[in-house]
């Protein structure tokens, strides 16, 4: 199983560096599968939250609404998944 960093996955998502952005959509949709998710442990999660909402200003209901749909999609394995859920409840 890969795992994937902070990084990749705010790359990823703000998609604002042409050259980091591509590689790290290249990569997502290379090695992530559903039949071989990418892992995504708490701790990137919560950095995740904390650049998006610091370096990018992204509102809490945004970050939320992207990190429920990290959960959901089946080519991400998100570390003890039902315990985010709850967090992301309480945030």
């Amino acid at each position: 199983m890969k795992g994937l960093d902070t990084n990749v996955l705010v790359r990823y998502l703000a998609q604002d560096d042409p050259s980091q952005s591509t590689q790290a959509t290249q990569y997502i949709e290379m090695y992530c599968t559903t039949d071989s998710p990418c892992f995504i442990s708490q701790i990137v999660l919560c950095e995740l939250a904390w650049v998006l909402e610091n370096n990018y200003n992204q509102s809490r209901d945004d970050i939320a609404s992207m990190v429920e749909n990290i959960l959901q999609v089946s080519q991400l394995e998100v570390m003890e998944s039902e315990a985010v859920w709850r967090a992301l409840n309480d945030y």
